[in-house]
């Protein structure tokens, strides 16, 4: 944006960030980014060629911070009131929410020891399960062995047996072929 042909006014950087409520370094960008003409002062200094109307836009009460309707308390009362009401809506949808996660960790750790109760009675039950077959397999394999060693002994009692009824040959020391 050139100044020329339009009514400037020279400023050094201090006095333009004076005038524009800005700091020294926020007005060399500001001149900088803008455009506006520099040329070198009787004073050594560098001035800059600022537009009237940027001048009277900065500096207007009425664009001030300062002056904004933050700091008229009675005027942002019906804008606070409903940003507060708001809030409070907010808040309150969010207690519920919290509420109701609440309950389902509860139910879920509920759920959750009742689960690990159900497996320790299980695990129990598989251990007492476990003992009596062990148990019951060394009953069986007593009984099996009992049973072998009845039918052993019968075995060779039929054999004592057999051999005593066995007929003696007359001529013993002949040889069968």
């Amino acid at each position: 944006m050139s100044t020329e042909g339009q009514n400037a006014r020279w400023m050094s950087y201090d006095e333009m960030a004076d005038v524009m409520r800005l700091t020294r370094d926020s007005a060399k960008v500001l001149a900088r980014r803008k455009r506006w003409p520099r040329r070198p002062g009787n004073d050594g200094r560098t001035r800059i060629g600022v537009p009237e109307e940027e001048i009277a836009a900065r500096s207007n009460p009425e664009n001030d911070p300062a002056n904004d309707l933050g700091n008229d308390p009675e005027s942002d009362r019906p804008v606070l009131a409903q940003e507060l009401l708001e809030l409070r809506v907010l808040n309150a949808r969010l207690e519920e929410r919290v509420e109701g996660l609440n309950r389902l960790l509860e139910e879920a750790h509920c759920r959750r020891d009742a689960l690990q109760a159900e497996r320790a009675a299980l695990r129990q039950e598989l251990d007492h399960e476990r003992t009596a077959a062990a148990q019951e397999r060394a009953a069986m394999q007593e009984a099996v062995a009992t049973q072998v060693k009845a039918l052993t002994d019968l075995v060779e009692a039929l054999r004592r047996d057999r051999q005593a009824a066995k007929p003696r040959f007359w001529w013993p020391w002949r040889r069968t072929a």
